[in-house]
């Protein structure tokens, strides 16, 4: 079996698949990851470095609604003591695919 690798962008996106004999010009600084024995990655997926798993981004996608969908309930209830703290985090959720850490960086629940 040839040896395969994912090249990372600067966000842990996967931008192509190689195999090892292939050339292909990778400077030092190029992120890699064997990807060998991980038939399921594919361009466009991320690297989560913190479990150090490779995901689709509509995985991440699909977190993010749920959490909105979760946190429904809160939005008619105008005397809810951490109204507008989850109302924040409601929006943090929307807006993070935009972000420039989107996946890495989840937005964090209100306590």
């Amino acid at each position: 079996m040839e040896n395969k690798y994912a090249i990372l962008d600067e966000n842990n996106i996967v931008t192509n698949i190689i195999e090892f004999e292939e050339y292909y010009n990778l400077s030092e600084n190029t992120p890699t990851y064997d990807i060998t024995y991980m038939d399921y990655v594919e361009i466009g997926w991320h690297y989560n470095k913190n479990d150090d798993e490779f995901y689709n981004i509509n995985y991440y996608k699909e977190w993010r609604n749920e959490e909105l969908k979760l946190t429904d309930y809160i939005v008619p209830i105008l005397d809810h003591s951490k109204r507008d703290l989850w109302l924040t985090y409601r929006q943090e959720l929307r807006d993070w695919p935009l972000t420039t850490d989107f996946p890495e960086t989840k937005p964090t629940k209100p306590e």
